[in-house]
């Protein structure tokens, strides 16, 4: 009997590795797109990006997206599947679409609102309520599933980065004490 003590203890030791449960998070989402990427109509609507934080596929088939917490099942995933660390854009662009490119039947409003994602039992997963909305500007996670911000540089279907510092001004000439007017340049790096 002292034999089966160590196997019955050692089945009970199973740890599940956290990275490998579902995992998939909001994380950039563009909801005033003039210049940016375009759909297969050649127009340039708003996008939604979806992140897989673990290192296992995930199915999306019969998740929601919605802008509207009253009616947070608005738009339900067809069968699509999210690499592990991989990514997923999906319009905003009201035209509500399941083929090649996937599009939600609602837009985002630029004005700022709810943008949500559940699970098929209708239970929240992600959530943010943005603030208004700058042309071409992101509100994306920084790292990636990290805090919200804008970004100057969007990148759909790829990770966030760290945006550029602004530059570093150099004034010309060098401060000091001037006895007549003089001209200044300021330039930056």
């Amino acid at each position: 009997m002292q034999i089966l003590q160590p196997f019955v203890f050692a089945s009970f030791m199973i740890v599940l590795d956290p990275s490998s449960q579902f995992n998939v998070h909001l994380n950039e989402f563009l909801a005033s797109n003039q210049n940016g990427l375009r759909d297969e109509d050649g127009e340039a609507s708003d996008w939604i990006e979806l992140v897989n934080a673990s290192k296992k596929s995930a199915n999306l088939s019969g998740y929601w997206l919605s802008d509207d917490p009253e009616e947070p099942l608005k738009w339900a995933f067809p069968e699509v599947t999210i690499p592990g660390k991989g990514f997923l854009v999906v319009w905003a662009s009201d035209k509500n679409r399941t083929g090649s490119e996937l599009h939600t039947n609602f837009a985002l409003k630029k004005s700022g609102e709810s943008l949500i994602f559940s699970d098929p039992n209708g239970n929240l997963i992600d959530r943010i309520d943005f603030p208004s909305q700058e042309e071409d500007r992101s509100y994306g996670r920084l790292p990636d599933a990290g805090a919200w911000q804008f970004l100057d540089h969007p990148t759909p279907g790829a990770p966030n980065v760290e945006q550029d510092p602004s530059p570093t001004l150099t004034f010309s000439p060098k401060g000091g004490f001037f006895e007549s007017p003089l001209e200044i340049a300021l330039s930056g790096q």
